[in-house]
């Protein structure tokens, strides 16, 4: 049984049983004849978990607030692969570095004595006005869940695995901090750092053939809705789904993320989980007709 219901391996065993196209060999991609793909269904759970950390930043964006320190590079701040939006962005000294426009820039001739307080945001980057800045700065940043995925390791050995070169990102660091679980070995480890070779660096051993699945970043007591919005997701958009997804189905999805959200504080006090739900918008198009004195909708 999987330590995390968030993992990725775990995850696509879930989507596959509400899809009604299961089997071990399906999910371990040792068989590609079931009506869905492991590469589709693994897309539907990774827009899933977008989903619903959309729904909770607007709720408790606090529960992804984090810190660390960037090195600059030539007044280049290389932002983590885990950055969202930025709360604070601190100098070496601890004074605050202030957002700025590009039209604010200073001449060439002037970048040297230019305030190394002031940056602007470029790509996966914050450059800081003045040139040659190479200290070591603090970051407050709101993260947001990096994509996961399952698969089978191609290498291992004692305090690493190579990933599947099926879907594990082509990026150096992609997965450092995430949790990986083995289901071959029934194990749980940490990615401590990740190479552009996809070798993950891990506490235990890996081996060759090994099965895993990462492990989702939202607060875990969401993990259970990912599966079940995924394989609403795929039913939704996929030919090959048995049946389309109804309306009842995309609401017994909210009322569940509603039950979540008030077990896990939210709504307590304020109001009421349905108001709650229709503030960010739902699955589904209400519609429907009032019957007056029957109290519900038909359809």
């Amino acid at each position: 049984m999987a330590t995390y219901t968030g993992n990725a391996y775990e995850l696509l065993s879930i989507v596959r049983r509400q899809l009604n196209d299961y089997s071990a060999a399906l999910v371990n991609g040792t068989d590609t004849s079931g009506a869905f793909s492991n590469a589709f269904l693994l897309d539907q759970i990774n827009d899933a978990q977008r989903e619903i950390y959309a729904i909770l930043m607007r709720i408790i964006p606090e529960e992804f607030l984090t810190n660390t320190t960037i090195v600059g590079s030539s007044s280049v701040f290389s932002l983590p692969w885990d950055f969202g939006k930025v709360v604070e962005f601190r100098d070496s000294d601890g004074y605050p570095v202030y957002p700025a426009k590009t039209r604010n820039l200073p001449i060439n001739s002037q970048l040297s004595g230019a305030s190394k307080n002031t940056y602007y945001r470029k790509g996966q980057t914050l450059v800081v006005f003045r040139s040659n800045v190479s200290d070591t700065y603090k970051l407050w940043y709101y993260s947001k869940p990096r994509e996961i995925h399952a698969g089978k390791a191609s290498a291992g050995a004692a305090t690493s695995i190579t990933l599947d070169a099926s879907y594990a990102k082509l990026i150096a660091d992609y997965y450092n901090g995430m949790g990986i679980e083995n289901v071959t070995d029934d194990s749980v480890d940490t990615i401590s750092d990740y190479t552009a070779a996809r070798v993950a660096t891990i506490a235990g051993t890996g081996e060759a053939d090994d099965y895993y699945g990462i492990v989702s970043e939202l607060p875990e007591p969401f993990h259970n809705l990912i599966g079940t919005r995924a394989a609403l997701l795929a039913a939704q958009r996929s030919h090959a789904a048995e049946m389309k997804p109804t309306i009842v189905d995309w609401r017994n999805w909210d009322n569940t993320l509603n039950d979540v959200l008030l077990a896990f504080g939210i709504g307590e006090d304020q109001q009421r989980p349905e108001d709650l739900w229709t503030e960010y918008g739902g699955g589904y198009d209400e519609g429907g007709i009032d019957i007056p004195g029957q109290g519900y909708l038909i359809y």
